[in-house]
């Protein structure tokens, strides 16, 4: 008989008859009512005592009878096993890798019914971050109640048979991680194996072994070639004399080539990291990463094809810090991984996203994190020749060479220049794209001066030069000195041959713009007594009466707080949206023309398709607005965001429009991280486990049987909001939503109807429109969702304006010409839109669909151009006679817009910002 007690999250102990105990596992033990007492700071290691005052006490006995019993009943210690890596171990690299055929652990009953609820159970879990207790009981109350059921069933009781009861049972039906535990310094954070941590042979000697690396070992004086000397594990005595070893820090680690294979070996995702090599056509935009130069250079690198090759693979790392605790500091670090080569619609899916490893807390290494990436540095550096790996494509699986480069650094400026052995921002040479020197001393830096033909750039070249001189410095004042001139530090990204230092360390917009300048300049008027406690109050109407789309999402009502608490996605609105019409009037003048440059430039970065010119022109307006910035509010109102704007467009045109890099994706994934349940000790394990599960779940492959009945009950797909939404469908494709209406055209409006479809196909003739019609009060056109006046519950009132364009060709000249007629933009004007209609046109022996958005055309209004780019002014309730122009193809619907009611004077007009895309 064996049976396990619990010692902590992250491994399981046996202990057999005779009270000989062993190691058993990593799995996630299931929570006991045992009270042991223990140490609770975050990221620690367990230390507890017996829950009485025999020997360990037995808690809960093994449902699984297969579990074997190996250990050594001559010792009295016990070892925390794990799977180890050797930075020096060359067979670690080959064992991470699957055996030659695709193979599984464990073989679940083949009963469809049960995989389609065993699938439902892990993405609620994964969906609702339910703990596995709830799980654990959910189960147990299903298999007891199929059970009862079967009693008058046979189709029930072979469900009831293959039911698992536990998640203990329910991990049959899922891959188990093969994550890598490694021991980690608290002092200088080097990694160890845990077999390297002990020291002795016998159960009496066996101690801890202390920390060996050592950091000037050349070093002039013999005093600083000591090593750390920092002990690695912790001792845990019992109550019976035994003890155990127990890491204080862990470092759980998921090997790069497991990860990609099993993402090669899901069906069709190998066809899909292919999919931009088909589609892809010449064009003079940017749309996509596969625009940028990095990606063009990279097709054929060094006379060897790499992208362009049969399997090419291109990743960008992201590393960052967050909190798992609510009423704790503690910072958790974690390293996560994205394939570039997926569509980008794809590619920051939560199942795409590859967890390299989370780095302990309860604080950040201060300068670098070598340590923690060099076994992902070592995996790249051999897949970046070649590893053979399985493949699934073209239904079958296949032996392909698979080449892995990293081609893109995506961090905020701190985790980046950490990552990459730039200086931080308070150093003299504390940019990672120039050598700019700023002047001051740290607290008080000036990083004023915008004449970029002063800003010497950083070459890849020089800079691994000076790394490879601070290398061979042998004190520590030497080496901060040298880093300190040179602008830089060693980083393990060296080995990369291929790496780009300066250009492959990107600078997130979401940072940068949004909650760095944009966040800053509010705190600049608030400083400088522009906006007071008095005009929040007035903001806070203004933008509560902004009707923006149901899919861009809306400001919460913290502008009275002064806007604290705004997350970026909440900044970016505020800056692209709403912050025009809403501060005109209670901003000076000279401060609002200041900030719409700033705006004018976040509006045009955050298209998903930029042409060369926009790109010019949002530099030309950042340089504008940086400038007027210094000359307003002087020198030290200049932030290192400021200066990081002068080399954003070098970043766009090497990797494309800022969706291609930003960090909203990564965000998500750290909060999604911070909110799993854990128990508050010792957390990094837990995560991991349960984040991989989780992917595991998004993923899970659910049986072709009962797929029409189950499918939209268990899918996890749904649209995007905000700054995570993206353009999902073709140029070309319509969407309409689940609910309709059936109505009849009267005569007027099938003549009119009639007459536009003459005019936009005259070369059509013998047509009979039908008018009967379907009616939708949204559709999707290109991806974004268009809505109408009565399909927004919060705003009933209200109405749903878009820009479309009139046409004088099928509408004629428009009956109120407007004051800049012959401006080019003159031709898109607001409309609001009352209904969408499907009405089918025969045509001979065809029938084909026109889909109509029923508008009223609004007015122009003298004051059009008063408030200023981005936002017009148009006529309220006063709109173009009706007839044909009523009946606008949804082809002509250009943007959306955010729309509110204000006043000049004694009139009420309505004031509207489009929202770009």
């Amino acid at each position: 008989e064996t049976r396990t007690w619990i010692t902590d999250s992250s491994f399981t102990v046996m202990s057999n008859a005779e009270g000989e105990v062993q190691a058993a596992g990593h799995g996630v033990a299931p929570e006991l009512p045992i009270d042991f007492e223990s140490e609770t700071y975050p990221g620690s290691a367990v230390s507890y005592t017996s829950a009485d005052d025999d020997d360990v006490k037995l808690v809960n006995e093994v449902e699984n009878s297969e579990t074997e019993s190996g250990s050594d009943s001559s010792d009295n210690e016990e070892l925390w096993e794990s799977s180890v890596y050797s930075m020096e171990d060359d067979e670690f690299f080959e064992e991470c890798l699957p055996p030659p055929l695709p193979q599984h652990a464990t073989n679940p009953p083949n009963n469809s019914i049960v995989r389609w609820l065993v699938g439902f159970i892990l993405i609620l879990q994964a969906k609702h971050y339910i703990p596995d207790t709830a799980i654990n009981a959910l189960l147990k109350f299903l298999s007891v109640f199929l059970k009862v059921l079967s009693l008058d069933s046979a189709f029930i009781a072979s469900i009831a048979s293959s039911m698992p009861s536990s998640t203990y049972l329910l991990k049959k039906y899922m891959k188990q991680p093969d994550i890598i535990y490694l021991v980690v310094c608290r002092k200088c954070h080097k990694l160890y194996r845990f077999d390297e941590c002990i020291a002795g042979s016998s159960s009496v000697e066996s101690q801890s072994k202390l920390c060996s690396f050592i950091r000037f070992p050349n070093h002039t004086q013999l005093r600083f070639r000591r090593v750390c000397g920092q002990p690695l594990l912790k001792t845990v005595y019992f109550n019976s004399g035994r003890k155990i070893f127990y890491p204080f820090k862990v470092f759980p680690y998921k090997c790069l080539a497991s990860s990609l294979q099993d993402l090669l070996l899901r069906p069709g995702f190998f066809d899909l990291c292919q999919h931009w090599k088909s589609v892809k056509e010449p064009t003079v935009n940017l749309e996509d990463i596969y625009d940028g130069k990095i990606w063009k250079e990279f097709q054929v690198f060094e006379g060897t094809p790499f992208l362009s090759g049969p399997c090419g693979l291109g990743v960008a790392i992201n590393i960052d810090w967050f909190q798992p605790y609510k009423f704790v500091t503690c910072s958790v670090g974690v390293i996560f991984l994205s394939i570039m080569n997926l569509p980008r619609s794809i590619r920051f899916k939560r199942e795409n996203i590859i967890l390299v490893g989370i780095l302990p807390g309860p604080t950040e290494p201060k300068s670098n994190v070598n340590s923690y990436i060099e076994p992902l540095v070592d995996e790249l550096f051999k897949m970046w020749t070649g590893v053979l790996m399985q493949v699934h494509t073209n239904s079958q699986v296949v032996r392909l060479t698979v080449r892995c480069a990293l081609l893109c650094v995506a961090c905020d400026l701190p985790a980046g220049r950490k990552l990459c052995g730039f200086m931080g921002h308070t150093a003299k040479l504390g940019c990672s794209k120039c050598l700019k020197e700023f002047r001051g001393q740290p607290g008080s830096m000036n990083y004023s001066g915008f004449d970029r033909s002063l800003w010497l750039k950083r070459n890849n070249r020089d800079h691994r030069e000076k790394i490879q001189r601070i290398l061979k410095c042998k004190t520590k004042q030497e080496e901060t000195n040298l880093e300190s001139s040179l602008g830089c530090r060693y980083s393990s990204l060296l080995k990369l041959p291929y790496f780009d230092f300066p250009r492959m360390l990107t600078i997130d917009p979401m940072h940068n713009l949004f909650l760095g300048t944009g966040k800053h300049m509010l705190q600049l008027w608030m400083m400088h007594g522009i906006i007071g406690s008095e005009h929040f109050e007035h903001l806070q109407e203004r933008i509560d009466n902004v009707v923006v789309p149901t899919d861009v999402g809306r400001i919460p009502q913290k502008v009275v707080t002064g806007f604290s608490g705004f997350t970026a996605d909440q900044l970016k609105n505020w800056i692209t949206i709403y912050s025009i019409p809403v501060l005109h009037g209670i901003l000076p003048r000279v401060h609002l023309e200041c900030w719409r440059l700033f705006v004018l430039a976040c509006r045009i970065l955050c298209k998903r398709k930029l042409c060369r010119a926009e790109i010019d022109i949002s530099d030309a307006l950042l340089l504008k607005f940086c400038n007027s910035v210094q000359d307003i509010y002087g020198e030290r109102a200049i932030t290192p965001n400021m200066h990081m704007h002068g080399h954003i467009k070098e970043v766009v045109e090497d990797y494309g429009p800022v969706y291609s890099f930003w960090l909203f994706s990564y965000e998500r994934c750290n909060g999604i991280l911070g909110n799993q349940p854990n128990n508050n000790r010792a957390i990094e394990p837990q995560l991991m486990n349960r984040f991989l599960k989780d992917n595991f779940a998004y993923s899970f492959n659910f049986p072709e049987e009962y797929f029409e009945d189950f499918h939209s009950v268990c899918s996890i797909s749904k649209p995007e909001l905000g700054s995570l939404g993206e353009n999902l469908l073709a140029e070309s494709s319509l969407e309409y939503s689940s609910r309709c209406t059936r109505g009849i055209l009267d005569k007027d409006d099938t003549h009119f109807v009639a007459c536009l479809y003459a005019k936009l196909y005259p070369d059509h003739n013998n047509v009979v429109v039908n008018s009967a019609y379907l009616k939708y009060t949204s559709i999707r056109i290109k991806g974004e969702l268009f809505n109408c006046c009565k399909s927004n519950r919060r705003y009933r009132d209200s109405q749903y304006i878009a820009i479309a364009e009139w046409d004088e060709a099928v509408f004629g000249e428009p009956p109120t010409p407007l004051l800049d007629a012959g401006h080019p933009d003159s031709k898109y004007r607001p409309v609001t839109i009352q209904y969408y209609i499907k009405v089918s046109v025969s045509r001979g022996q065809n029938t084909s669909h026109l889909t109509i958005a029923v508008v009223l055309w609004n007015k122009p209004h003298e004051s059009k151009n008063l408030i200023g780019k981005p936002t017009q002014i148009w006529s309220h309730n006063q709109f173009e006679s009706g007839g044909i122009n009523s009946f606008l193809p949804v082809q002509y619907l250009k943007y959306r817009c955010a729309s509110t009611v204000d006043s000049i004077g004694q009139e009420n007009v309505l004031i509207i910002t489009p929202i770009l895309t």
